[in-house]
């Protein structure tokens, strides 16, 4: 802005000088370059355009479909007196390299030359260059199976002990498996991405049981975008986790997967390590995002929560403004017609759904009547509306089974004296 002109400027021998556009450098650049671009892309973001600082991605399903597409996009850019310089600039492409990755009709693959360069990475003399290193390579960690069980060694390295450079960093260990956790993100039968973590000391000393069920909970936590309204197949070599629904849980490690599992459609599998070649797998996902115009089974919970906003006045007027502009109401997002908000699922204006939901959380397995907090907190994770603290806190205190089993605080009677 022009405003902002002179607090650009710079000091040479001949004289102070302003930029008349926004330099490299600058501290607020970056943010400041993204929000202009959000701001003249905005209605057009994931419908047909992506944007990264000032790499316009133009996506469309036919040649002619494009063109309009980029008509469109540098109208836009037109109108705000932007610039794309044609040198710069391809069209029309059945394959681009585009933020590390080459993306084609096929899918997503990694950039041979970044490969080439992690392949002729010379030997790492330091921390400094071992975390270099380890940062390019992480970028495509999704791609390798195991990539937290092969890099263990060198994360290792890491470690406050000094840095040291031996066989073992050299080398893969394949007993490290106890270690860590993963998961494979299939869709008929092909990978779709990979996730593995080094356990910390303390879950590595839990039990295979619990150890699956993080392994599980990790992958739905990283995925769940995948998942909100599709179903899901969770095949896993742990038999007893197939139960989990029926079984009692103690742990909190089962507690956080069973309410997060609540909020899918989901089935658990058993299959045998040896046929299950990723230990800790969810697979086969059967899942389809909306701008690939599929359809999906909607869980019957699903459409409880849409039909809430029927009689919500603010929920209606924020799907409508989501349907027009699906980035036009932050933090507020629309996802096959359930409203989202930071992450979590709105519920609109309705008081046996709302009863429903309190009564899974509080009463059932699930629940366990505990006490208000305790029910709230699991509630939270998955679930918003208005004056949802206080519902809960009136359900709990309401809670006929809570209030003949809750202790009495109270003095003792005294002895009956008569006179």
């Amino acid at each position: 802005m022009k405003g902002d002109m002179e607090k650009t400027a710079f000091s040479t021998h001949i004289g102070l000088f302003e930029f008349l556009v926004m330099p490299f450098g600058v501290t607020n650049g970056p943010p400041t370059f993204t929000e202009l671009m959000h701001t003249v892309l905005g209605p057009l973001l994931r419908h047909y355009v992506l944007v990264f600082f000032d790499d316009i991605l133009i996506f469309s399903k036919t040649y002619k479909e494009h063109l309009e597409h980029v008509a469109l996009v540098l109208e836009e850019l037109r109108k705000h007196q932007l610039y794309a310089k044609l040198s710069k600039c391809t069209f029309a492409q059945n394959k681009v390299e585009y933020l590390g990755y080459v993306v084609t009709d096929k899918g997503v693959s990694t950039d041979p030359a970044k490969i080439e360069a992690i392949v002729n990475w010379p030997t790492p003399q330091n921390v400094t260059h071992l975390r270099s290193f380890l940062g390019l390579a992480g970028y495509y960690r999704r791609f390798v199976q195991n990539y937290a069980l092969i890099c263990k060694p060198l994360f290792d390295a890491l470690k406050k002990e000094g840095f040291q450079w031996t066989d073992r960093q050299m080398t893969t260990f394949p007993d490290f498996f106890p270690t860590t956790k993963g998961a494979v993100l299939m869709q008929k039968g092909q990978p779709i991405a990979y996730m593995s973590k080094a356990l910390g000391p303390k879950a590595a000393g839990w039990s295979t049981y619990d150890k699956e069920a993080l392994a599980i909970n990790e992958a739905l936590k990283k995925w769940k975008h995948y998942f909100a309204s599709s179903s899901l197949i969770i095949r896993t070599d742990q038999q007893s986790l197939k139960y989990i629904q029926e079984q009692k849980v103690t742990e909190g490690v089962q507690h956080k997967l069973l309410i997060k599992l609540m909020g899918y459609n989901f089935t658990v599998e058993y299959k045998k390590g040896k046929e299950n070649r990723v230990a800790d797998a969810l697979s086969r996902v059967k899942y389809a995002l909306n701008a690939l115009g599929s359809s999906t089974a909607i869980p019957s919970w699903i459409s409880e929560v849409v039909n809430s906003y029927k009689g919500d006045t603010k929920c209606s007027d924020l799907i409508a403004k989501l349907a027009i502009d699906p980035t036009g109401q932050p933090p507020y997002t629309l996802t096959s017609g359930v409203l989202g908000y930071k992450g979590k699922i709105m519920i609109g204006n309705n008081s046996e759904l709302e009863n429903s939901l309190l009564t899974s959380f509080h009463k059932f397995e699930l629940g366990g009547h505990s006490r208000e907090r305790a029910t709230y907190h699991r509630l939270k994770i998955l679930f918003t509306w208005p004056g949802m603290r206080k519902a809960v806190q009136t359900f709990v205190q309401q809670c006929l089974v809570c209030q003949l089993n809750k202790a009495q605080h109270v003095h003792p009677l005294a002895c009956y004296n008569p006179s």
